[in-house]
């Protein structure tokens, strides 16, 4: 929620990698009950982690959106956050 923090994620599943940078914004409020979104605009609204992100989903790597889609695959997600 700060303006000027730096957001980097990290998202795993069988094996594969990828790793998307964005940026905070005072207008966060992250408030929604079940959904998270990295927006590659400044768009802001409830279900809003983070904004300015240097990927959207159509730049992940393939070979970890192919493993995503296989079902029953454990995904983690590791969030590092970094005040200015």
């Amino acid at each position: 929620m700060r303006d000027g923090a730096r957001l980097v994620m990290e998202i795993l599943c069988g094996g594969r990698r990828d790793v998307v940078t964005a940026r905070g914004d005072g207008r966060l409020t992250l408030s929604h009950p079940s959904d998270i979104v990295v927006r590659r605009s400044d768009y802001v609204c409830d279900r809003t982690l983070a904004v300015g992100a240097d990927k959207a989903a159509v730049d992940l790597s393939r070979d970890l959106v192919d493993e995503l889609r296989r079902h029953g695959q454990r995904v983690t997600i590791r969030l590092a956050a970094i005040r200015r």
